[in-house]
């Protein structure tokens, strides 16, 4: 999820403010990988949970976005997280099937999403031509002599609201 949203604001981040989050990202990956192992004792189970939980901790927004659209309340949004996790996770735990396939396809299709995410940001600096830590600067924008004093001055702009809650309340 960091690479694909790093490749959709390539232009806009620079690549290292993405290693935080990777490195907060792959703590987690490892703790509940080591969590479901206690709980499976079994190494591919333990991945394919963690790899489960992951992808709906990461669809969590879409579903909160529903509170928003159909008025749903909270306890509601978090059931539809829950109950799959729970179903996953007795699927895992009762199962006795084989599911080294199953572990091979979940591998391929996080192969090609990340190669999808890495073919996008390299076309990007391919054409930009180089890898500079800060993004190019668009035109229009004002570029300033470093040592230049320049006043203070802050426009709070509200442009924004944080929920449809908050304009009915």
């Amino acid at each position: 999820p960091i690479l694909f949203l790093y490749a959709y604001n390539v232009d806009k981040v620079p690549w290292s403010d993405t290693l935080f989050s990777a490195a907060i990202l792959l703590v987690l990956a490892t703790v509940l990988i080591f969590f479901f192992l206690l709980l499976f004792r079994d190494f591919r189970k333990s991945t394919l949970a963690t790899s489960f939980f992951l992808l709906l901790f990461f669809s969590y927004s879409h579903l909160f976005s529903l509170q928003e659209e159909y008025g749903l309340r909270q306890r509601y949004i978090l059931a539809g997280f829950l109950v799959p996790l729970g179903i996953g996770l007795i699927f895992l735990w009762r199962t006795r099937r084989e599911l080294k396939p199953v572990s091979r396809l979940a591998t391929i299709f996080g192969i090609i999403f990340v190669l999808l995410s890495l073919v996008q940001v390299s076309v990007f600096f391919v054409r930009r031509g180089s890898l500079s830590e800060a993004p190019a600067a668009q035109s229009g924008d004002t570029v300033l002599s470093p040592g230049v004093v320049t006043p203070d001055i802050y426009y709070i702009l509200v442009d924004g609201y944080a929920s449809k809650w908050e304009l009915d309340n």
